[in-house]
């Protein structure tokens, strides 16, 4: 069998070139992972998180379609959160203040359930969001939490996005439920705010000059990203393989 380095070769009993498949060059044309980058289109309020804005939807891809990814990542939050959570108080009537806000709290999520969807979204994105909202006394009376994927920010965090949809061209409240939210302020107790918070990205916290604005987080498997998609292609290749009976 002809190697790549034997292109060219004249063959010496009849002196014709050996025409051999360039295997380096088809190896080297390679696909590119998506990358988090982060830019402003014209016209619009919002920092991409992506080139299409949608760079945690293929991370979500990754978490559903890996069953080695989504089983490691499931593991981590039962270790973290699976047991509920303990609370200690430094006065009998911090704890009578505590249970009250848990018993009256109207919201789609119990505490435990709240801890366990930001312990999920902290592993799959490095980031996670809780949308809260005072009533008219300035007393908090809502939390839930929002999927971290689906929250963007302007260029210098003052202001929150949420959406359904971040492919769709059109963002309108009945089209995706688009909507404004500002940012948690503990000086400003009135309507609903924000509170976003991302994992420091390895050169703030090495306090070195960022690559990007710092906006949106990376995952702490960033280096594994290349073999968690071979993983998914392979899968998928085997099983086209089975289908068409190969």
């Amino acid at each position: 069998m002809n190697s790549a380095k034997q292109r060219g070769k004249k063959n010496a009993s009849n002196n014709t070139a050996i025409n051999t498949p360039n295997v380096a060059s088809s190896f080297s044309q390679t696909k590119k992972l998506p990358q988090p980058t982060e830019g402003v289109r014209e016209g619009q309020a919002w920092v991409d998180w992506g080139t299409d804005n949608l760079y945690p939807d293929w991370l979500n891809s990754l978490f559903y379609d890996s069953p080695y990814q989504s089983g490691i990542i499931r593991q981590k939050v039962f270790f973290v959160a699976g047991g509920g959570y303990n609370m200690e108080f430094g006065s009998p009537e911090a704890e009578q203040q505590f249970n009250a806000f848990v018993k009256g709290q109207p919201s789609d999520h119990g505490l435990n359930e709240l801890i366990e969807l930001n312990t999920t979204d902290g592993e799959i994105y490095n980031g996670l969001a809780i949308r809260g909202v005072y009533n008219r006394k300035g007393t908090l009376s809502f939390m839930e939490a929002l999927d971290f994927d689906k929250i963007r920010t302007d260029a210098k965090e003052t202001t929150y996005y949420y959406s359904d949809n971040w492919g769709s061209k059109k963002q309108d409240p009945d089209v995706t439920g688009f909507k404004e939210i500002k940012p948690y302020n503990p000086l400003s107790k009135d309507g609903e705010f924000l509170i976003y918070y991302k994992y420091p990205s390895k050169e703030y916290r090495a306090g070195k000059k960022k690559t990007d604005m710092g906006l949106y987080p990376k995952p702490y498997y960033s280096g594994g990203l290349k073999d968690i998609s071979t993983d998914i292609e392979m899968s998928s290749y085997h099983f086209n393989e089975i289908l068409n009976n190969f």
